[in-house]
């Protein structure tokens, strides 16, 4: 019987590859086993911050593969002990997540399509997210209360302002809008000028 193959924290013990030398701690496809003799190197990769509990690599990892080859973005929370990821099957939709691999929401069915990116807040308060190409949703995590944004053309990217007052989308029509977090604006500020290739 083969043993299984499965996300793992290992430690090197000996070593013939110029990345991983005898004591370093590696997270990747490993096999669940006392030892292992792991010729496919491409899927280890070095642990370098090890100030944190070795769970951190496999727990959450765990949780995230299970969205599949759907799985469009991610991002953390201001405290580095949540984060949420968004998928493109409306099953799976957005998940939040504790570092140890818990869920603790998730944002599933239609009402929820095709997330194709989402940033998180500095505050912590909201998640935004795009979907559907042209709609932007904002979720208040405070008050439970969502917001919809509705752009007549296709949003490529978000970004949040570092107060977290404003963010920007950046649309396939060549333009920019910035709208306001809180909901106060009906319509957004536009920048326009920049190319993009298509």
């Amino acid at each position: 019987m083969q043993p299984l193959s499965v996300y793992g924290v290992a430690k090197v013990l000996e070593s013939g590859h110029p990345n991983f030398k005898e004591g370093d701690l590696v997270w990747g496809i490993t096999r669940w086993e006392e030892y292992s003799l792991l010729t496919e190197t491409d899927a280890l990769f070095k642990i370098q911050h090890t100030d944190v509990p070795l769970s951190y690599y496999t727990g959450i990892l765990d949780k995230i593969l299970v969205l599949g080859s759907g799985r469009r973005s991610c991002a953390w929370f201001p405290d580095s002990k949540r984060l949420v990821c968004g998928s493109s099957d409306p099953e799976k939709c957005i998940y939040m997540w504790d570092c140890h691999g818990n869920e603790i929401k998730a944002w599933r069915g239609m009402r929820m399509p095709k997330i194709l990116d989402l940033a998180v807040t500095p505050d912590g308060e909201s998640l935004i997210s795009i979907f559907s190409e042209k709609e932007v949703r904002i979720f208040n995590l405070v008050t439970n209360s969502e917001r919809v944004i509705s752009e007549k053309h296709s949003i490529t990217s978000l970004s949040i302002s570092v107060d977290g007052k404003f963010f920007i989308v950046n649309l396939n029509s060549q333009e920019i809008h910035m709208w306001d977090v809180a909901g106060k604006w009906d319509t957004p500020l536009k920048y326009m000028g920049h190319k993009q290739d298509k």
